[in-house]
């Protein structure tokens, strides 16, 4: 199905005023949120509630989040990526992996995130170690 281009501003309206409702389930946010993010730069107006959503109690609706942010705005990188470098401290070595493999794929713009890579390359995590590695060559490049 696709949208009619003028009637975004009220999809994304929607979406938002859903998102801000705290009684709905933990899988349809997340659909909701990745939603935003396939929507580009349409998506704008929603950009507050995804950086709300950085901070939210769902670990993979955060994740959603940061890749959604950076699909409707690129200008919006520093947000994205102090949010991985602080994420990689995450207790859950899955989250740790992700962030650093994200970061990686964000290569020079995620320079500022090099420190935060080079203590996650020390992990007690082998697959967080290689993505940690993986993605410091990525900065570096």
């Amino acid at each position: 199905m696709r949208l009619d281009r003028g009637k975004m501003p009220d999809v994304v309206q929607a979406y938002d005023s859903i998102l801000r409702r705290r009684d709905i389930s933990a899988f349809d946010r997340l659909q909701l949120v990745q939603s935003l993010g396939e929507m580009g730069e349409a998506a704008r107006p929603a950009l507050g509630i995804l950086t709300e959503h950085l901070k939210h109690r769902d670990r993979k609706t955060q994740l959603a989040a940061a890749e959604a942010i950076l699909k409707i705005d690129e200008n919006q990188i520093a947000v994205v990526v102090a949010f991985l470098s602080d994420y990689l401290q995450s207790t859950g070595h899955w989250d740790r992996e992700r962030a650093a493999e994200m970061l990686g794929e964000l290569g020079r713009k995620a320079k500022p995130a090099a420190a935060a890579l080079r203590h996650a390359a020390k992990d007690t995590d082998t697959k967080v170690r290689v993505k940690a590695l993986e993605a410091l060559r990525k900065v570096a490049e």
